[in-house]
């Protein structure tokens, strides 16, 4: 008996259930943790690359003799590793079948154009969505453009000493140069503390390869700059490409705006502010009207009304605020609860009774996701419904087992999420060129 292997054995053992564990935790038992952040990474990790995991401890079981247990306490562990080896491959087909609510969210959006991805069965599958290091091929890209004004930037130099950087943004182009194609807008997570547009998701590729142009922006960071001023830099980045996106193939007249976590945050808020004169200082009549919005994983809430203790630091470093109006002012749940006291109002316009009118909305949501639990998720599908314009649209797609960041790298579940949000913007820019021809 190799005492060494035994040993390696138990430890993989603890190590994997603790994985396991970290990966099905209860929102409650995070947001009680110091490094919340992290253990919502790891579990992200673990959930979304679990055949690997399970493939190693395949291997070592495969490499153990049956004499290793038979001790009482190396059957119990056994017994154990077999349950989290179950875990681990639940986990795994739980990813794989995330094509399922994607495809009956988005079934009725589909055209000819539209592709459904490959079978777990072919090579595509295992060397492109099952690779982590995969990366697409001939795609042009811009980088470093900046979107801000030399003024701007001597301002934002004051309180962020990468303002330069910060203001910038990239272009992904599809290799043929099509002219005239919708734009998507994609801003990184990070907590609205860290990340970049270095953070460049299987959608950014998948979008741009189907002919989109895809602008992935940075933004100034938390705590040199707070949430507002976050939120004025994303406007930048929508006059900027309203403005000169024409000249790279895109169409000004429709632009999508998509982000992961913070990025999902900033997006929807962007959406539920268009044209809103105090977000937009210095440039108060440019359009900065959005056409589709997507959120991953994104928050909505950032208050406690949804029973867990939001992070403290969010009011510290990044809101910069004990205020809780300055939360419920940058929770989108709250500004459409905003909306629907106004529709009730005695003094209420006209207007106001029909509801404001926000674009269309999808939203893609982890089941597992232990930083946006997903009844705050729920609760704002709930809000949209009563509160906007009869008429808008939301789509929620709940994904079974996905943890907060599903969307971030090259796995099944992000690979296939892609192919359900090309049909949903697809669909509404037919709408949006029928609109326009109507005219």
């Amino acid at each position: 008996m190799s005492i060494g292997l035994l040993i390696l054995y138990v430890l993989s053992v603890l190590v994997t259930g603790l994985l396991a564990l970290t990966s099905l935790a209860h929102t409650k038992i995070f947001h009680s943790l110091k490094n919340a952040q992290q253990l919502a990474i790891i579990s992200s990790i673990v959930t979304e690359y679990s055949v690997y995991i399970l493939s190693s401890k395949l291997m070592m079981l495969y490499e153990m003799d049956s004499s290793y247990f038979d001790s009482t306490i190396m059957t119990i562990i056994y017994r154990l590793d077999i349950i989290i080896i179950l875990s681990f491959w639940a986990f795994f087909l739980q990813s794989v079948f995330s094509r399922h609510p994607i495809y009956e969210s988005t079934k009725f959006m589909r055209n000819e154009t539209s592709t459904i991805p490959p079978s777990i069965f072919t090579i595509s599958f295992w060397f492109r969505f099952n690779n982590p290091f995969w990366e697409a091929r001939n795609i042009l890209f811009q980088d470093n453009i900046l979107y801000a004004t030399e003024q701007e930037v001597l301002e934002a130099s004051k309180s962020s000493p990468r303002a330069k950087t910060q203001l910038s943004l990239d272009i992904h182009q599809h290799p043929s140069f099509p002219r005239n194609r919708p734009v998507v807008i994609y801003i990184h997570g990070g907590n609205w503390k860290e990340g970049s547009k270095e953070e460049r998701p299987p959608l950014v590729s998948y979008l741009t390869l189907k002919k989109y142009v895809v602008v992935s922006i940075n933004h100034r960071l938390a705590p040199f700059v707070d949430i507002n001023e976050q939120l004025i830099d994303v406007k930048r980045a929508i006059r900027w490409v309203r403005q000169n996106i024409h000249k790279f193939g895109g169409d000004p007249s429709f632009i999508a705006i998509c982000g992961g976590s913070s990025g999902g945050h900033l997006a929807t808020m962007a959406a539920f502010t268009q044209n809103e004169k105090r977000y937009q200082p210095g440039f108060e009549d440019v359009d900065t009207s959005i056409q589709a919005c997507i959120s991953l994983g994104g928050y909505f809430d950032l208050t406690h009304s949804w029973g867990y203790k939001f992070d403290q630091s969010f009011k510290k470093s990044v809101a910069k605020s004990e205020d809780m109006e300055v939360s419920r002012r940058f929770s989108p749940t709250w500004i459409l609860k905003e909306a629907e006291a106004n529709k009730t109002r005695v003094a209420a316009t006209e207007e106001d009774k029909l509801g404001p009118v926000f674009p269309p909305m999808m939203v893609i949501h982890g089941k597992n996701d232990s930083l946006a639990p997903i009844k705050h998720v729920r609760d704002f599908k709930k809000e949209f419904a009563i509160a906007a314009r009869k008429g808008c649209h939301i789509t929620l797609i709940e994904l079974p087992s996905a943890n907060h960041y599903f969307y971030r790298w090259s796995s099944p579940r992000s690979h296939t999420l892609a192919y359900g949000i090309e049909p949903f913007i697809r669909s509404f820019y037919d709408k949006h060129q029928e609109a326009i021809k109507s005219q």
